[in-house]
């Protein structure tokens, strides 16, 4: 009998750690409750190549600093499977949430980055009742917004997407001989194939949509951010004036202005703020690009 002992208390500790270990996957993501917050709008924040749900920290921190701006920021990352994973849950009494979503596999393609957006959009709509949602995209994070905008169409299941504001999206890729030259232009040197994809599909669109592109530049004489030439951050010029409402471009060259810093440079900060929370739309259409 005395050997049996042993065995049935590794048998018992199994058990115990297999409970535990359920727990805290099960915990680990936090459940959001239903609450209408139809009235308020989402503002989804979306990192760049190698990011996470953390990428846009500085950001949010100034951003939320500014009067009657954004209250809190709920964090959640989304695996190659779909499934969500909530760091908390929205208070009631919420004004402009800061939701950063956050790619467990954040090197996979756009269009991959672009379903899974949809599907937080799918359960914050279940949930929260937004009827509207705003997109900050960083780098690779406002093309996958793009292709989110160009392929949503009219959805009901998901929040209308509102405004757009793109910072440092490499449209037209790298390189740069196809991207060289200032902000003064109407054609590239050289198209890459992922500028013609956003290309061929931009008359999706929504009419109602508001853009603002935000380009760094490094002031190096080479019109780049380091790493994301001008040319190809401005490219959305080609995608989106024909067939949004409002589309505006900026250049940022005060402060830190490479790409990397890109998040907490102040004028990006004070632009994204302005756009999202003080521009009243004109009845007419406005496109207004950026000069140099």
């Amino acid at each position: 009998m005395k050997k049996w002992v042993p065995l049935l208390c590794l048998v018992f500790l199994a058990i115990i750690g297999s409970f535990y270990l359920a727990q805290s996957k099960k915990e680990s993501s936090i459940e959001q409750s239903k609450k209408d917050l139809k009235n308020q709008i989402p503002i989804i924040l979306l990192h760049g190549s190698g990011g996470d749900e953390y990428s846009f920290s500085p950001f949010s921190e100034e951003l939320i600093q500014k009067e009657d701006s954004s209250s809190e920021v709920l964090p959640v990352t989304i695996n190659e499977d779909g499934l969500l994973d909530y760091q908390g849950s929205l208070n009631s009494d919420t004004n402009r949430p800061l939701i950063s979503l956050g790619f467990t596999e954040n090197n996979a393609p756009i269009e991959d980055w672009s379903a899974w957006l949809k599907i937080l959009m799918i359960d914050l709509k279940k949930h929260y009742g937004f009827q509207q949602a705003d997109i900050i995209g960083y780098s690779n994070g406002g093309l996958a917004a793009t292709y989110y905008a160009e392929t949503i169409g009219h959805d009901s299941n998901v929040p209308t997407l509102r405004r757009l504001v793109l910072i440092g999206a490499p449209f037209n890729d790298l390189d740069e001989e196809e991207n060289a030259g200032n902000a003064n232009f109407e054609e590239l040197v050289g198209q890459s194939p992922e500028l013609g994809n956003y290309l061929a599909i931009k008359q999706h669109l929504s009419k109602d949509l508001a853009v603002l592109s935000i380009a760094g530049d490094d002031e190096t004489e080479t019109y780049t951010d380091g790493i994301v030439p001008l040319r190809s951050a401005l490219s959305s010029r080609f995608i989106f004036p024909e067939y949004v409402h409002t589309y505006f471009e900026k250049i940022t060259t005060e402060g830190p202005s490479d790409h990397l810093s890109l998040l907490s440079n102040q004028q990006v900060i004070d632009w994204t703020y302005w756009f999202l929370f003080d521009y009243k739309l004109a009845k007419e259409r406005e496109i207004i690009f950026a000069s140099q």
